[in-house]
């Protein structure tokens, strides 16, 4: 687990594109560690929360200035890294880090600046404060999996909302085999957007994890499938959710 600091000007387009920048790398970071992402206490307005959202780490890579420019204009030439994010979760009871972990282990983090890892006996406390702590609503549609965000492939959990403990390997696994064009319409952001759009897409569960009620094992080639956020869109428009097959029909050549 990490602390990503983020600024008021930043935040919502980090929130948004489910991505970072730093002047440094994060080092030790694994695709799929949680991430908590905290809004500068001085940018928040009157009662509100630093940590408001979750992200899972997906990759880091060197940053290029036009793509600064275009996610935090201004900021050309100010950062490194571009961190990749994926799964970003909105916590319906949004906490500071001070409250989750007690003021004496806060002061070790009261001057992190960008980022730290989380210290394992302060994770273990704020995993009981964030565990059912994610909201339905408030998900930005353009998220992986919008339909049903707080699920994931594994052991079913009732808390606050059902949730599921995700194995980002599958969704890796998926698209090492699939590749990452879209499985309905071919639309591949890399063709369209350049380096910006490489190795984007979202992962749909063929399966409807709402009706797994017990852990099962996921076959990535079986299980899922990539697609562009316009097809997972038209399969998500109605419930129970269309076909494939369904969506691919209505393309008009």
């Amino acid at each position: 687990m990490y602390l990503f600091k983020t600024s008021g000007s930043t935040f919502e387009s980090v929130i948004k594109n489910q991505k970072h920048a730093f002047v440094n790398r994060p080092s030790d970071l694994k695709q799929g560690d949680l991430i908590l992402v905290s809004k500068n206490k001085a940018d928040c307005v009157d009662g509100e929360k630093q940590i408001q959202y979750t992200m899972r780490f997906d990759k880091a890579r060197t940053a290029n200035d036009s793509e600064i420019s275009f996610l935090w204009p201004g900021n050309s030439g100010r950062w490194n890294w571009i961190i990749d994010c994926f799964e970003t979760i909105a916590l319906s009871d949004p906490f500071d880090l001070e409250e989750a972990i007690g003021h004496d282990q806060y002061l070790h983090y009261r001057s992190v600046q960008t980022f730290c890892p989380i210290r394992e006996e302060d994770e273990e406390k704020i995993l009981l404060l964030i565990d059912g702590n994610h909201s339905e609503t408030d998900i930005n549609p353009f998220f992986d999996e919008a339909e049903q965000a707080l699920f994931s492939e594994g052991r079913q959990k009732k808390i606050f909302v059902n949730r599921y403990e995700r194995d980002p390997a599958a969704r890796k696994a998926c698209l090492d085999h699939y590749g990452v064009s879209c499985s309905i319409c071919g639309f591949d952001f890399e063709v369209v957007y350049g380096k910006m759009g490489k190795g984007y897409i979202q992962v749909h569960h063929l399966k409807p994890l709402g009706e797994i009620g017990d852990e099962y094992e996921v076959n990535p080639i079986e299980d899922l499938l990539p697609v562009c956020p316009n097809c997972h869109a038209m399969i998500h428009g109605s419930q129970p959710a269309r076909d494939i097959e369904e969506v691919r029909r209505t393309l008009i050549d």
